[in-house]
């Protein structure tokens, strides 16, 4: 066991208890898990908020860093999604939260409604994600979502220490009482533990994500249960936080994404602005820093999204942690990286990937079905000139984006609009040399590219006249999963089927 000092230093994340572990027999057990599409529907977005100026948005900078702003201008609260907290403890009479902790709130360890904070951790968390926009102090990233506080550590004088069968007990009834997202600002470097493993896939099945702090060691390397985001068997369900400063930079005691890099997200962790165990007015904020805050900016968000796209994660949630992931910024090497993961948390990037993607539709992913949209569009390659952009064929045009773990495409319209690609394109240069029947060329394992033409040739080069007249020509795409993507001009039935027979 870890003792006191080890467990307060600065910064310091809650620590697992190494001894004395508690097996939790029959934990895991499936009690009728629910689909994902069974969790209760968030509510109706609501009114736009602008925070501009307003100092409950200011005081926490924060919210700003992680482009908040976004999700409250199409009038996103977080307003029905259950966020649960695993933590030390909560003050629910505390005058920014009392509103939103639920009633079904528990204690796992005494196995009763006492959740009270052992600690001024679990209070804090909890701020970061929902502490009330009433005009006092300052808001939580989901200011109306509903809070399922479970208290899961052992408190006394000396500190709080969890205990592993505790806390799969406290996951498996965050599953059961219908979590979207359940929030570990805690862990350890300690090795993995089967029950708490167990609980946590059951969760991630039933539709609930599970984010997880990083860690505050200075290491390469995510703790337990963070670095469960490694394993690409959760496909996103699990996320892992890292800290960074206002500016961006990795927090000093943060850890890494390291293995987690493809699960794993950065959000602001030093001096963030929240609410604080037994104060009597909304006002009577604190700070806190630590990889415990920055993971509940993230908790947050996903509880903002899953309201702005309730269809989305009732078919799959997992597309809901894709438009995080890709949507977030940028940070230290191009790409993913094992230091930032994905990058910055943010929900503007966060919803502009998922406007795009979906276009006001989600569509089934059936392997080989077929899909027809309206108001849909293509952006065109130099070589194709103008000549399609009158078409009627381009009502029928889909996207097919395939999300970044590789395991989940989706389908979608891309909004009626039809534009030009600049010169120089590679669709372009693929069709600058010699006219062939089909042109076939592989990209990656799962994807190819074949143009055909039934009759003449396009020029042989950029200033060179056509050789002759292009009677037919069609571009099919195939991005995996019996998943093609046909366009073109005056090609028979017959055509269609050879060509896309051709395609490697």
């Amino acid at each position: 066991m870890f003792p006191p000092a080890r467990w307060w230093r600065p910064a310091a994340i809650l620590i697992f208890s190494t001894a004395a572990t508690i097996v939790l027999t029959g934990c895991a057990a499936d009690r009728g898990l629910p689909p994902a599409g069974a969790r209760p529907a968030p509510e109706p977005l609501g009114a736009a908020y602008d925070p501009d100026g307003d100092p409950e948005f200011t005081r926490n900078d924060g919210l700003d860093i992680v482009n908040a702003e976004a999700a409250y201008l199409r009038g996103a609260t977080g307003a029905g999604v259950i966020v649960a907290v695993i933590d030390t403890g909560f003050d629910t009479d505390h005058p920014d939260l009392a509103n939103n902790i639920s009633a079904a709130s528990y204690s796992v360890v005494s196995n009763s409604s006492d959740i009270t904070d052992g600690a001024d951790h679990g209070t804090k968390v909890v701020g970061v994600i929902a502490a009330e926009r009433n005009g006092l102090g300052s808001h939580g990233v989901a200011y109306d979502a509903s809070i399922l506080a479970v208290k899961a550590a052992r408190c006394n004088k000396h500190g709080c220490l969890f205990y592993m069968a505790d806390l799969a007990k406290a996951v498996n009834y965050a599953t059961d009482n219908m979590a979207h997202v359940i929030n570990m600002s805690l862990g350890g470097p300690v090795a993995a533990d089967s029950d708490l493993n167990a609980a946590i896939r059951r969760a991630a099945d039933a539709g609930a994500f599970v984010v997880a702090a990083a860690g505050n060691y200075g290491a390469s390397e995510p703790i337990y249960p963070a670095r469960l985001a490694a394993n690409d068997s959760f496909a996103g369900m699990v996320v892992a936080v890292v800290a960074v400063s206002d500016s961006g930079d990795i927090a000093y005691f943060s850890n890494e994404c390291g293995a987690a890099m493809n699960s794993c997200l950065a959000a602001p962790g030093i001096s963030v602005v929240t609410t604080k165990d037994g104060a009597t007015d909304a006002t009577q904020t604190t700070r806190a820093s630590g990889t415990s805050f920055a993971t509940p900016f993230v908790s947050g968000a996903l509880a903002l999204l899953i309201q702005l796209y309730p269809d989305a994660y009732a078919a799959d949630p997992r597309s809901i942690a894709m438009f995080m992931f890709d949507g977030a910024e940028d940070l230290g090497d191009a790409g993913i990286d094992a230091v930032y993961g994905h990058g910055l948390l943010d929900l503007a990037g966060a919803i502009d990937t998922a406007d795009l993607a979906i276009a006001g539709a989600m569509l089934p992913l059936s392997s080989g079905g077929d899909a027809s949209l309206t108001d849909s569009s293509i952006m065109l390659s130099p070589s194709f000139g103008d000549a399609l952009g009158g078409l009627a064929l381009l009502n029928s045009a889909i996207a097919v984006i395939q999300l970044s773990d590789g395991a989940h495409p989706y389908r979608a319209g891309l909004g009626g609009r039809v534009g030009l690609a600049p010169a120089g394109s590679r669709l372009q240069a693929m069709l600058a040399g010699p006219a062939a029947t089909t042109l076939g060329r592989p990209l990656g394992d799962d994807f190819s590219l074949a143009v055909a033409m039934s009759e003449g040739q396009l020029k042989t080069g950029p200033n060179d006249p056509p050789a002759g007249e292009l009677n037919g020509m069609q571009l099919t795409g195939s991005l995996g999963y019996a998943t093609d993507i046909r366009l073109g001009i005056d090609v028979t039935a017959g055509g269609r089927a050879a060509i896309g027979a051709g395609a490697s």
